[in-house]
């Protein structure tokens, strides 16, 4: 069972993206007790709905806002994260979790999904070329001073609703040059129900980087 994370109680979280990922990670965090922020480019009346009954731990706000908090979870669509970090105020060593994936999400008709140049085309995605630098290298840029901590990006939502099984907990991986940030963030995701294995700097984040991250897709269990 989830439990209420003492050593963050003190700490601000917010959400900024409430897409299936985004909204997965507020719900997951609120249901541990702990209070969460959320905001997206519609505003926070288009929240409404989805804070719906838990306006006690679930509080929308705006983007702006939302990047103040102590501990940012950023899961924006890769066009929007230049804008959005662009808004936030000086980050003087706050907590940036870096869930993103750095690709482009094609319309139904865009010819992209059958070009055969594009290998994921057939998931309705495009990868940004990022001319050999990793995503997180770039969001690192676009947040100086920012604490960054790559993970959530290479998970599904469900885990996040059901981390436990009858064999263990859902492994999740994370990686970041600042030991205090990682170790605060596993303690996050530890209190989700998850495992939070460590890969050390940030640059391991490419491991779990989508496309390419050679620990992608795993579904791993810890006993």
């Amino acid at each position: 069972m989830s439990t209420h994370i003492e050593s963050s109680s003190a700490q601000s979280i917010a959400v900024i993206g409430v897409g299936a990922m985004g909204g997965a990670i507020a719900r997951a965090i609120a249901a541990t007790g702990t209070a969460v922020q959320i905001a997206n480019s519609r505003g926070p009346e288009s929240l409404k709905d989805f804070v719906g009954d838990h306006a006690d731990v679930i509080h929308a706000t705006t983007i702006d806002e939302a990047a103040s908090a102590d501990i940012v979870v950023l899961t924006v669509p890769w066009s929007a994260v230049a804008d959005t970090l662009g808004r936030a105020p000086k980050w003087n060593g706050r907590i940036l979790i870096d869930a993103t994936n750095a690709v482009e999400f094609l319309a139904s008709d865009s010819s992209d999904v059958t070009d055969p140049a594009n290998p994921l085309g057939f998931l309705g995605l495009k990868a940004y070329d990022l001319a050999g630098r990793s995503s997180s290298e770039i969001v690192a840029e676009l947040a100086p001073d920012a604490r960054v901590v790559k993970t959530f990006n290479h998970i599904e939502p469900p885990l996040l609703a059901e981390p436990n099984t009858d064999k263990g907990r859902g492994v999740i991986f994370l990686a970041g040059d600042d030991d205090d940030a990682r170790t605060k963030v596993a303690e996050l995701l530890g209190s989700l129900g998850l495992f939070a294995a460590d890969l050390g700097p940030l640059a391991s984040g490419s491991l779990i980087a989508f496309p390419g991250g050679s620990l992608l897709g795993l579904g791993l269990i810890k006993p």
